[in-house]
């Protein structure tokens, strides 16, 4: 969450143009990466609030604010792996895996892949909150098509036969088996 400013705006853009990036130390060599975003406006803003202006926010947990349901580790090079949390060591590393999903806030899919790619998850660490973030969004289009104000049919929602956690959305598993939704007006 952040709070708009002209000034922070303004040492962003100046910063973006004065720094060096690498891609294995990111932002000035401090550290702030490699991972997903750090050249971008994520890693920047790693960077801006924990080197330039230290102490005037709050680090939520990214395990349970933005978990991925990524491994913990990253390989740096062919003979080295960090943790993905720069902060920690290789022996205190955070598995976001191992969070409860019902402990989970925010949920991004980027490591389980799109629920309509209707992909099986088993109940192994690497899945078990891949498996979570999907059957969650498969409840959310069910209970969307069957609200009495839906614009969407929930006519063929049992169709689908792969995997409970798909809810009968899709045929199976692979990408192109998933069950689109229908307007109320087409499938009538």
């Amino acid at each position: 969450v952040l709070r708009p400013s002209k000034e922070v705006f303004y040492e962003l853009l100046t910063l973006y143009k004065t720094s060096n990036y690498s891609p294995i130390h990111g932002w000035d060599n401090k550290g702030y990466g490699p991972f997903d975003g750090s050249m971008l406006t994520k890693g920047l803003l790693t960077y801006y609030y924990h080197e330039i202006r230290p102490n005037i926010t709050v680090e939520l947990n990214r395990c349970k604010y933005q978990n991925m349901a990524e491994r913990p580790m990253i390989r740096i090079n062919k003979n080295n792996v960090q943790c993905r949390d720069a902060k920690e060591s290789k022996e205190e590393c955070t598995d976001c895996r191992q969070t409860a999903f019902n402990d989970i806030v925010v949920a991004n899919s980027k490591a389980c892949r799109s629920p309509w790619n209707c992909e099986y998850h088993d109940s192994h660490a690497d899945s078990r909150v891949c498996k979570g973030m999907h059957q969650s969004w498969f409840q959310m289009r069910k209970d969307l098509e069957n609200n009495s104000d839906s614009k969407y049919s929930p006519s063929h929602q049992e169709e689908g036969s792969y995997y409970p956690e798909h809810q009968g959305y899709c045929h199976g598993g692979k990408k192109g088996t998933y069950i689109p939704m229908k307007l109320a007006e087409e499938a009538g």
